[in-house]
């Protein structure tokens, strides 16, 4: 279950900073 929380986190981090490239771009 701890790895799936990780994935989900990381997802979402992710997902974070590719919005922000895309505004700093």
């Amino acid at each position: 279950a701890a790895m799936k929380r990780d994935s989900s986190l990381k997802k979402e981090m992710r997902l974070r900073t590719g919005r922000r490239h895309q505004l700093m771009m």
